[in-house]
């Protein structure tokens, strides 16, 4: 098990996109500090247990947070 990652420091995107690879998820990451914002590719990741693989690899990486980017399926946003 690794260590938890220093709370100053950010996470690293390629780290994660290379793991993600590693595991054949298809996705690029955005950094934004301790966030990674994860974009699927042509794979999916609307499996339970798939999300929770890509937060344990995205905490290795270094980030605390994680965002799963959701695939714009034309649907119309809700406005008040």
């Amino acid at each position: 098990m690794t260590e938890p990652p220093d709370a100053r420091s950010a996470g690293d995107a390629a780290t994660l996109e290379g793991a993600l690879r590693a595991e054949g998820i298809d996705a690029r990451v955005e950094a934004r500090e301790r966030l990674a914002i994860v974009i699927p590719g042509a794979a999916t990741v609307a499996n339970a247990e798939l999300r929770a693989r890509v937060w344990s690899l995205a905490r290795e990486a270094g980030f605390t947070h994680a965002a799963l980017e959701l695939v714009d399926d034309g649907a119309a946003l809700h406005r008040d």
